[in-house]
Formats: structure tokens, sequence, C-alpha cells
């Protein structure tokens, strides 16, 4: 089982489609936005929220592999905070599971020292994910 985080986004849905087509067992985490047609092609889809760690250990059961992002919501007054919390709760849950392989979203910028916005969020995930020793983590910065 392979669980991808962001479905409804650009890259999850992609590789989402990409794991449906190729028969391959795939769960997704539905937050916001709904994911009833990648549920119809064969994805088991449950409901929940990346900053709860009860509904995060639920995503990852029995995974094997795991592609975890941080949506970038922009409009949330809180979203330093907010985002702070889902990296440590995906960490925390990523900790606790038997997921060996992780796969990470960020970006070019989360490598500076002093990253601001939305990349300093992606900085502190990469670091929490640097802390999981017994896994295999592979971070993607794209350079946009």
């Amino acid at each position: 089982m392979i669980a991808v985080m962001g479905a409804a986004g650009n890259v999850g849905s992609k590789v989402a489609d990409l794991l449906l087509r190729q028969d391959q067992p795939v769960r997704l985490l539905e937050h916001r936005r709904r994911l009833e047609e990648l549920r119809r092609r064969g994805a088991e889809v449950v409901a929940g929220d990346q900053i709860d760690p009860g509904d995060l250990g639920v995503f990852l059961k029995d995974a094997e592999a795991a592609l975890v992002v941080l949506p970038d919501v922009v409009t949330d007054p809180e979203f330093t905070a907010t985002r702070s919390r889902m990296s440590q709760a995906i960490a925390d849950a990523l900790a606790a599971s038997g997921v060996g392989h992780v796969v990470a979203l960020s970006t070019v910028a989360a490598g500076q020292p002093g990253a601001t916005g939305p990349a300093a969020g992606l900085r502190e995930l990469e670091g929490r994910l640097s802390g999981l020793g017994d896994r295999n983590v592979l971070v993607l910065r794209s350079a946009l």
C-alpha cells in the first residue's frame, strides 16, 4: 500500500493517477476536497486532517511507502503555526508507523537557513523527517 497526501493537488493527483494506472494499492487522505473519482478508480480514501495524529495513523496504517506534502493555505491566519503543527504530526505519525519509504515534496528555498514563508515550513518538515533515521527518506525540492 502506498499512502499519498495531497491527492487533490497538482502533484499528489498525478502520483495517485499513475499508481492506479499501474494497479498499485493506494490510500489517499481526503481533507477539504473530495476524491470521489479516485475512489471510483480503486483508491482507498480515508477522511482526515494532516494535523491530527489519529487520522494520520489510520492513513499510514500498513503502508509501505508514503508521499507527504504540506498544503499552502496562505489564507490561514495561523499559517506558520498550523504548518509547524502539521510537520510535527506527520513526523510523529511516520515514526509510529511501519512506513519504510517516505517521499516529501519541498522547495529549493527550504535549503536556506533563513527561509521564510512557505519555505520555512518545508525546512521544518525536512528537519523533522531527517530525524527518522530508520526510514528511507527522499526530499524532492522543486525550483519553484
